[in-house]
């Protein structure tokens, strides 16, 4: 073989190892574009939900909130005026769903410590109400000494709900709000 053709062959055989190389670095790079720009969809898909379920959070916070604030006033008009209505409970099964389903380790536990301060406002209009049933139904009760009429004070449930159980709702409440904005910032 002549050494032109030897040279000639040698060219063509570089020439198409380089344009192999380079279809090869193409496609590397190119796999390596769709998959940076898969992650960086996929990481705002979940920002996006999360910041959704933090706004959800807020606005049901914020129902309940004014919910335990305003229940059982302890001086109200005549006739009593209504508190306002909790949220339904599928918003609150779907808000429960998100703080779980997206939300950080403190965000879910702030929620809990939220959530039974809440409870625990339930319980006590619950009981103030049963008293103050068990009044109307029972005007004329006399005790007999040593008969137990706690099931009579409504004010012993109303002084806790005013003086512990609406502070510690307002408390978790803050700390909950100030942790979700840190969150969404």
């Amino acid at each position: 073989m002549k050494t032109e053709t030897v040279l000639a062959m040698t060219g063509m055989g570089s020439t198409a190892l380089l344009g192999m190389a380079g279809i090869i670095a193409t496609a590397v790079t190119s796999s390596k574009g769709r998959a940076a720009a898969k992650e960086l969809a996929d990481t705002a898909r979940v920002q996006q939900r999360l910041a959704d379920a933090y706004i959800d959070l807020l606005k049901y916070v914020e129902a309940v909130g004014r919910w335990a604030q305003l229940v059982r006033p302890v001086s109200d008009t005549s006739p009593p005026r209504t508190p306002p209505a909790l949220p339904e409970p599928d918003v609150e099964h779907t808000v429960r769903a998100k703080v779980f389903g997206y939300a950080s380790a403190e965000v879910r536990t702030l929620y809990e410590t939220w959530i039974s301060s809440v409870v625990e406002i339930r319980k006590a209009d619950h009981l103030i109400g049963l008293r103050l049933d068990a009044q109307d139904r029972h005007s004329n009760y006399q005790p007999k000494e040593g008969d137990q009429t706690d099931w009579l004070d409504h004010l012993t449930p109303w002084g806790e709900l005013e003086d512990k159980l609406r502070p510690a709702e307002l408390e978790a409440r803050a700390s909950l709000i100030a942790q979700v904005s840190n969150e969404l910032r």
